[in-house]
């Protein structure tokens, strides 16, 4: 008797030791998997936070590199309308892929070029010292741009369309003066003519291929101006003084 009541109380203590390693065991684990799930909760914490950190960083370094691509272009323009119509100079304009392009515009003497960032929209204007004009399409990345002067103001282009050799004639009254107007882009383009005062013309309207050139013929009666004008609304003014 006495012996099966000692292999009992042994066995209740093995018992015992068991249920206290399963429990240690049981806390182990809890702990384990608390410790994990606070380590990803800081994990999840510092991707959040390195994300933003980025983010942040990337629409600073996008719009300091849209401001000093205006800024170079603003420059060239400044060169290419002092030196008078017909002068031409090239720039890249870095525009981002976050650009609100309906809402980025040239206007007056002002480029600017609307941001979306994660706290709202940024303007990113440029102001030139001299009338502007131009066709930009806004579209993101990094392309060759141009600044092309004309008579009072500088046209902003991605393709130059309209260049023409003289844009100051003297002429006796019924004397007849032939004038190239040439298409320096890559597209071809549709020039229209518009004179004033006492001018006859040879042509009111000329598809001219990229690359190409036409002969316009003036016939002026008394002094004038004839304005062109290309399709994508480059313009040049010719004056015409009868003497």
């Amino acid at each position: 008797m006495a012996h099966v009541l000692g292999r009992c109380k042994a066995h209740s203590q093995n018992c015992s030791v068991i249920q206290r390693v399963r429990t240690r065991q049981g806390q182990a684990s809890i702990e384990l998997i608390s410790i994990l799930a606070v380590a990803l909760l800081v994990l999840g914490i510092l991707m959040a936070t390195s994300r933003s950190a980025f983010e942040d960083m990337q629409a600073s370094l996008d719009s300091q590199l849209t401001e000093r691509s205006l800024r170079e272009l603003a420059g060239l323009a400044k060169l290419a309308y002092d030196g008078g119509p017909g002068s031409t100079q090239k720039s890249v304009l870095h525009v981002p892929s976050t650009v609100v392009q309906n809402e980025s515009y040239i206007s007056g003497r002002i480029i600017n070029i609307r941001l979306e960032q994660k706290y709202g929209v940024k303007d990113v204007p440029q102001v030139f010292q001299f009338p502007i004009s131009g066709d930009l399409s806004f579209a993101p990345g990094d392309y060759e741009v141009y600044a092309v002067s004309h008579t009072g103001y500088v046209f902003i282009t991605e393709n130059p369309s309209l260049a023409v050799s003289r844009t100051l004639i003297y002429a006796r009254p019924g004397e007849e003066v032939s004038v190239k107007v040439r298409n320096p882009g890559s597209k071809s383009t549709v020039i229209t003519t518009k004179p004033t005062g006492g001018i006859g013309l040879s042509w009111q309207s000329q598809e001219i291929a990229a690359g190409a050139e036409a002969e316009l013929k003036i016939i002026p009666l008394s002094s004038g101006k004839v304005q062109l004008t290309s399709s994508s609304g480059e313009r040049e003014t010719i004056s015409v003084e009868v003497r």
